[in-house]
C-alpha cells in the first residue's frame, strides 16, 4: 500500500505533492487508529459471553499480534510521510525563493489554450525552419 501510495504521490502534480503526503499522512493515522480501537475491543471483550459466540475459543493468537504490529507500522507510516511533506515543503519554498518567486503555492496557470496555441506556434515554427 505504502509503495502504490509512494508511486501515485510522485506522478502527481509536483506543486501539490506536500499537500498529497499530509493527506496521505492523515488517512495513514485514521486508520491506525481505527485498527487500535478494533484490537482494544476484542482484548477487552474476548473472553464476556454475551460479546461472541463460542467465546471459549476466543483467544489472542499469532492474527491478533499481527493485527497490533499492523497498527502500529500505519501509525509509522503516517509520521513518517508527515516527515516527508514537511520535508517538501521546505525545498519547494527554498527552490522558489531561490528563483525568486514568492514561498507559497502559486495556483495561476496557464489555460489549456493559450498552451495549446503555444505548442501549434512552435511546431509551425519548426515546420518553416525545414522548408
Amino acid at each position: 500500500m505504502a509503495f502504490l501510495s509512494i508511486l501515485w504521490i510522485n506522478n502527481y502534480a509536483p506543486q501539490r505533492q506536500a499537500e498529497l503526503r499530509y493527506i496521505t499522512a492523515f488517512t495513514h493515522l485514521a486508520s491506525s487508529f481505527w485498527i487500535f480501537v478494533a484490537y482494544t475491543i476484542f482484548a477487552a471483550n474476548a473472553y464476556v459471553p454475551q460479546w461472541l459466540p463460542g467465546w471459549q475459543n476466543n483467544y489472542l493468537s499469532w492474527s491478533f499480534g499481527i493485527c497490533v504490529v499492523s497498527g502500529l507500522q500505519m501509525f509509522t507510516s503516517s509520521a513518517l510521510f508527515f516527515w516527508d511533506g514537511v520535508n517538501v515543503q521546505k525545498r519547494t519554498e527554498k527552490r522558489k525563493r531561490a528563483n525568486g518567486t514568492s514561498g507559497g503555492i502559486s495556483h495561476n496557470h496557464t489555460p489549456l489554450s493559450e498552451e495549446l496555441e503555444l505548442c501549434s506556434d512552435q511546431q509551425n515554427i519548426l515546420l518553416e525552419s525545414d522548408v
